[in-house]
């Protein structure tokens, strides 16, 4: 198999296969010569197509895909999506039965996009430059594109922001930088998503004579650790940004998905440190692109808000995401001011024996091959000492954050116990701490019963 993805689109080429929800049901083109897929390539959420007769992996960058004239409301004026980015995420829904090409969804971290065809645009015969077709973008007919504004989403009802869509009230980068320690040479990346500061009436207007609030940073850990925060749409964050007037700063550290096998396995027994080190570089470059002196960052080509505060910085993470969290205000409790986490890691020494993936604990303490998954042994007390000492249990005499931990009580993956244990050092601390327990949830925490109780982690998150 060739691979034909040979650009640098990330830093590095394609990454090999890393399938975000298996292959399309229908996955086959209609006259079999290709294999329509989607992986994580980084950050993003890429498709691609394996031509058969080449043997070639074919990228289909939505940047370069050529607009069609007969498109409508996802398309502006000139047709073109505007400011479409290389590293929007493109998801493979479906093949055309009678047609060369997909059924497609694409979006941004701040624009929910729509549904898209996409259609050989190639004669027979000819080829491209790059590839021996070129492709044509339509809107799928009468599913067209879904225009997300803040009216409709479901904001308090004393803030109003105007019928205006997400992409006129936020902006976002990807950002990248490589390890001082990286023995890959592979970047982490960094989904940065900004509120523009103005200060906006019920009409969309700007109001005068007011100065805009401060700026904070709200720095998202995912959880795993070997999974992807990607450039998708996700409301819940803009919510997050919007009402708290916080910058949000999802970070892929070294481990996550969709950056090669070698990076991926550099994580397991280095759990506390290599992904905590990871979350702080990304943290401190954001920190300093934001206190630059220049209204433009000429390194990410993005305004930079001038009323950065740097004190109001704080982490929302869950379960390895919220394992993380709780290590930042530990370890760099000057940086991190106050945290929200849902169902963490807190002490993998107590958690080992009674989670139904204890060989988690093994492997991200330990390092890979130090889970025997033939028989259920004790944990040796020398294993359990070095668990303890890469959770965050270890450093909790550090903490000043005050934090929500929200729990699922029918968590099986990262038991509530976990949770309970940290509230009750920190309160025995004086640290100003509040726990949720959700009696009929679990890992997620995303039943719809647990929306509609006082608690739900999200705008719990804002009102934190």
């Amino acid at each position: 198999m060739n691979n034909e993805t040979t650009t640098t689109l990330h830093g590095f080429s394609f990454p090999g296969f890393w399938f975000p929800s298996g292959l399309p049901e229908k996955c086959w083109n209609f006259d079999d010569s290709k294999i329509w897929f989607t992986s994580f390539w980084g950050s993003t959420v890429s498709s691609f197509y394996l031509d058969l007769e080449s043997g070639k992996i074919i990228h289909m960058n939505p940047s370069n895909i050529i607009t069609s004239s007969t498109t409508t409301s996802a398309m502006t004026e000139n047709n073109k999506i505007e400011n479409l980015s290389p590293y929007a995420s493109l998801m493979v829904i479906t093949s055309l039965p009678n047609s060369n090409g997909v059924l497609a969804k694409w979006s941004t971290p701040t624009d929910p996009g729509g549904i898209v065809l996409i259609k050989s645009a190639t004669s027979s015969g000819s080829t491209s430059e790059s590839t021996s077709e070129s492709w044509k973008w339509f809107n799928a007919p009468s599913l067209g594109r879904q225009v997300v504004t803040c009216a409709n989403m479901n904001m308090d009802n004393d803030v109003e922001y105007g019928d205006r869509p997400l992409n006129e009230l936020f902006v976002w980068k990807l950002l990248s930088l490589v390890p001082p320690d990286s023995e890959t040479n592979i970047p982490i990346e960094g989904i940065l998503i900004v509120p523009k500061q103005t200060n906006n009436n019920k009409d969309g207007k700007e109001a005068e004579g007011e100065e805009s609030k401060s700026l904070g940073l709200i720095v998202v850990p995912h959880g795993g650790p070997h999974s992807t925060s990607s450039t998708s749409f996700l409301s819940s964050y803009l919510f997050l940004a919007k009402e708290t007037n916080c910058a949000i700063l999802h970070v892929n550290y070294r481990g996550s998905i969709g950056f090669g096998s070698q990076d991926l396995n550099s994580l397991p027994g280095k759990v506390g440190t290599q992904d905590v080190a990871d979350m702080v570089l990304m943290t401190n470059h954001v920190i300093s692109l934001f206190s630059t002196s220049n209204s433009t960052s000429s390194s990410t080509n993005m305004m930079i808000p001038s009323n950065f505060n740097k004190n109001h910085i704080g982490v929302v993470g869950g379960s390895h995401g919220g394992f993380l969290g709780a290590h930042l205000i530990g370890q760099h409790h000057d940086l991190f001011k106050v945290s929200a986490l849902r169902n963490p890691v807190i002490n993998m020494a107590s958690m080992c024996g009674i989670s139904d993936i204890p060989d988690w604990c093994s492997i991200e303490a330990l390092g890979i091959g130090q889970y025997d998954f033939d028989q259920f042994n004790a944990v040796p007390p020398e294993s359990l000492k070095i668990m303890f000492e890469k959770s965050p249990i270890a450093h909790v005499d550090k903490v000043k954050a005050p934090t929500l931990i929200a729990l699922g009580a029918k968590d099986r993956r990262v038991p509530s116990s976990q949770g309970v244990e940290y509230y009750h050092i920190l309160k025995a601390r004086g640290i100003q701490t509040r726990l949720l327990v959700y009696p009929e949830d679990c890992h997620p925490i995303d039943k719809p019963a647990s929306e509609v109780v006082d608690g739900c982690p999200y705008p719990r998150n804002k009102s934190w």
